[in-house]
């Protein structure tokens, strides 16, 4: 607006960051609660046609120990696979893989996710156990960000409901919250996010993890160390906030990676509204309290 006083780009930045901190500091945690990360020195983040046009509307996506579940299927594999958009490449789970007479070290089936038009695709053949153990539901594969290219996805992760477009006019109705840029990490899907211990803030780039609840971090320690004979504490992070998405005593894990790319934000932090995956124009929309 003309006449409007604007701070300076670097002034905006620097007041953000505080306002953040403070934010995550007046968090009350309560008692038995937990180990929290205290975060270490770092220098920051490491900075893919079919069906064109439809629009498919899920009704039975759900979120499960921390993993996005969807209906899909490959050859005769039918069922759920997470979603990880960052992860760089999909791939099947060795056991159902072996059990429907797929072997080797890759298989080329038909695959259709959310029952859109098959496609022919070859996929590895892996050990997911530790993506897949904790699950009720056998997943028999994970949905990576090489099959997701081109895609408008919209997540409703509180009423289990999920769209999935072609069409670039779907991204228009994410719009009204908070957005970031979407990158290319490592093949994998990425966005600019702060994490906080309370008394350090840190900024980069994390992988979008839809295989976990817990946000992943490197380079930090925690708070306490369990006693002898006691069991570890669940872990925390004071906060998380990404695209506009803030959550508070945010479950977390460390990670042994000497690469910062290895940082993931998990799925806890979208469970508060819809999350939007613009695969077309790299971007990400999440809008809190919503519903589509």
């Amino acid at each position: 607006m003309e006449g409007a006083f604007r701070l300076p780009r670097f002034a905006q930045y620097a007041f953000a960051r505080r306002a953040f901190a403070r934010r995550a500091v007046r968090l009350a945690l309560s008692a038995p609660f937990l180990s929290l990360l205290t975060l270490g020195a770092w220098g920051g983040g490491a900075a893919a046609a079919h069906g064109a046009g439809r629009r498919v509307i899920w009704r039975d996506c759900w979120v499960e120990h921390g993993a996005f579940l969807v209906p899909a299927a490959f050859g005769e594999l039918t069922g759920a696979m997470i979603l990880d958009p960052g992860r760089a490449q999909s791939a099947l789970h060795d056991t159902p893989a072996l059990a429907s007479g797929l072997s080797g070290a890759s298989a080329t089936g038909a695959f259709s996710l959310a029952g859109a038009r098959p496609r022919a695709v070859t996929l590895p053949i892996q050990d997911l156990d530790p993506e897949t153990a904790d699950l009720e539901v056998s997943a028999f594969g994970v949905i990576g960000a090489d099959l997701l290219a081109g895609e408008v996805i919209t997540l409703d992760l509180r009423h289990g409901a999920c769209r999935m477009s072609r069409d670039p006019r779907a991204a228009r109705l994410a719009r009204g919250g908070g957005e970031a840029a979407l990158r290319s990490q490592d093949g994998g899907l990425a966005i600019s996010t702060r994490i906080t211990d309370g008394a350090k803030v840190r900024e980069g780039m994390f992988r979008i993890d839809g295989a976990r609840a817990e946000t992943s971090v490197w380079a930090a320690r925690l708070s306490r160390a369990p006693s002898k004979g006691e069991a570890a504490p669940p872990i925390r992070l004071r906060a998380v906030e990404a695209a506009g998405a803030f959550v508070e005593a945010a479950p977390a894990r460390l990670i042994a990676s000497g690469d910062p790319s290895a940082q993931a934000v998990g799925t806890e932090l979208w469970r508060g509204g819809v999350l939007t995956l613009d695969l077309r124009r790299k971007q990400v929309f999440f809008r809190p309290g919503a519903t589509f």
